[in-house]
Order: C-alpha cells, then sequence, then structure tokens
C-alpha cells in the first residue's frame, strides 16, 4: 500500500493500491554513487522496477533478515535487529479523510 498515501510514494510503488490488503516493498541492491544515481534517474523516469538491482515484490507478510540493522518505526529508534515481519491485517484501520 502507499499510493495516495503520499505523493513521493507513488512513484516508488506505481502498483501500490492502499486498500488492496497487499504490502508493496521495492529493494535496490544499487550500491556507490554511480550506481545510486542510476537507481534515482530510473526511478524519476518511472522505470526503476525494471532494473536488474531491484527487487519488487507483493504480499500480505513481508519478512527481512540478514545482518544487523537498527530498527526506525515512525521516528522511534530501536534496537538492532537481524529479522524483522511486517503483516497485513485487513480493515484494521478506519480513516476519515477530508
Amino acid at each position: 500500500a502507499g499510493k495516495g498515501a503520499a505523493d513521493f510514494i507513488a512513484p516508488l510503488l506505481p502498483h501500490a493500491e492502499p486498500d488492496d490488503g497487499l504490502l508493496d516493498v521495492v529493494v535496490s541492491s544499487a550500491s556507490g554513487p554511480v550506481a545510486r544515481v542510476r537507481f534515482g534517474a530510473a526511478l524519476t523516469a518511472g522505470r526503476h522496477l525494471q532494473d536488474k538491482a531491484v527487487r519488487y515484490a507483493r504480499g500480505r507478510t513481508v519478512e527481512v533478515s540478514g545482518e544487523p540493522v537498527g530498527v526506525n518505526a515512525d521516528g522511534e529508534l530501536g534496537d538492532e535487529v537481524r529479522r524483522r515481519r511486517w503483516t497485513v491485517e485487513p480493515a484494521a484501520w478506519s480513516l476519515i479523510r477530508p
């Protein structure tokens, strides 16, 4: 989800729908200044999902594991973790917008 949530998210997640019950994940393995500039240019042009260094997936549960990394959830810093899981709970929130 994410499209419509903020204008800056829509280009990153062009297939995201806020009410489809799925998480949309984009991971770029671009490292180094040249690769990051190339990713930024592809993102700006809307072609980043075709980049060989980019993985795009959708699902109800996303789990990430690897080397320890610090957690930042809505600005709250947490301990380093090796594994993190996110799961969509359909209809868990009700939002009212003008």
